[in-house]
């Protein structure tokens, strides 16, 4: 898993970008995981986008609570 380079990459960006990649990863996870089902022959490729999509938002989350705990002090 490569958070490190996720977090590095999302550290340049600005608070208000920072929610609104939360917002679209949230959602595509959404769509993706609502497309996996047994009888689809891509469940393969949904699982390893999905699984790639929730590393990067776990890694969004992060920043986000990173940048939260430097506010409080």
């Amino acid at each position: 898993m490569a958070k490190t380079t996720y977090a590095t990459n999302f550290r340049k960006l600005d608070d208000y970008h920072l929610n609104a990649h939360i917002r679209l990863h949230q959602a595509f996870f959404t769509c993706l995981t609502e497309r996996m089902h047994p009888n689809n022959r891509r469940m393969l490729y949904f699982r390893k986008k999905a699984d790639d999509t929730m590393d990067k938002l776990e890694a969004l989350r992060a920043e986000k609570e990173r940048r939260k705990a430097l506010a409080k002090g």
